[in-house]
């Protein structure tokens, strides 16, 4: 997009001023999964795409290109896709569409035939710390976003900059640490409330329980130095004294059934409760 582009943009004209500052009317990122109003959608459905196909269709008001990239694509409905594949086939010679997503095989063959593949590999914390550090420098837990975030830079700036997000994981693993210690019921009705009022984001509390529980099993082998949640380093020492190896792969397999007994069973908090009773019962198989 760059006007004096040679082996990289110059930095100085008006097309790469207007991209640093998220103004360039011929670049958009869209997240279609959002609607006008602010309401999440599970999915991005056919109307969402027929909307964007009319716009794609529209000459470049700045540039010799615009450019899309749809952020979560693999959320799109087989309709939305098969709609989206109409523009794959015939192009506009001006228009660069990305599609940016978690999990390819969500994504029809057809499109993936028609486009170009580029793999990205998650990146190293060390990776994540340096931008945090660079870019965050006021941000006192930078070590444990690095840990946690998956290799995402996206994922470590939404944990940085959600206040609430980073105080419910930190209620979740306190939670998560009483029920281990098997030491009375009421931690289960905590732990199963949060994952009760917190439903929509299940999967990710569920990731973090996941998460807790490997760097158990790290403590546990003798690999202190690989915790992903380094400022729960007393709490997990402390779980791991008193838990049973083989009932840490079990409590991971537990995890891992979770989210497929949701779609099975309507009753949301009974399986809630169900699966944190046999966590709890798992955790008193002392080591």
């Amino acid at each position: 997009m760059c006007e004096n582009f040679t082996d990289d943009s110059c930095g100085e004209c008006k097309s790469c001023h207007l991209i640093k500052s998220n103004s360039h009317p011929d670049i958009k990122v869209l997240d279609l999964t959002v609607d006008e109003d602010g309401t999440k959608k599970a999915t991005i459905g056919v109307e969402a795409i027929r909307s964007l196909k009319k716009d794609v269709y529209l000459k470049p008001f700045y540039g010799k290109r615009k450019i899309y990239i749809l952020e979560n694509a693999e959320l799109m409905t087989v309709e939305a896709q098969n709609s989206l594949l109409k523009v794959f086939e015939e192009p506009p010679e001006y228009a660069v569409i990305i599609l940016v997503c978690s999990n390819i095989n969500k994504i029809l063959s057809t499109i993936i035939s028609r486009a170009v593949n580029l793999r990205f590999d998650a990146l190293k914390p060390a990776e994540i710390l340096q931008f945090t550090e660079k870019n965050y420098s006021d941000f006192n837990n930078k070590k444990v976003i690095s840990e946690i975030c998956g290799g995402s830079i996206k994922k470590a700036v939404e944990l940085i900059e959600d206040e609430a997000g980073l105080e419910l994981r930190s209620k979740v693993l306190k939670a998560f640490f009483y029920l281990l210690l098997a030491e009375s019921d009421t931690a289960i009705n905590e732990l199963a409330e949060i994952l009760v009022q917190n439903k929509s984001i299940n999967a990710e509390i569920i990731s973090m329980l996941s998460n807790y529980l490997s760097d158990l099993a790290k403590v546990k082998s003798g690999h202190k130095e690989l915790i992903m949640n380094l400022d729960f380093l007393n709490e997990i020492i402390r779980n791991s004294e008193s838990m049973d190896i083989n009932s840490i792969y079990e409590m991971q397999n537990e995890l891992a059934e979770f989210n497929e007994y949701i779609l099975r069973n309507a009753n949301y908090k009974l399986v809630v409760i169900d699966k944190l009773i046999a966590l709890h019962e798992l955790s008193k198989k002392k080591g």
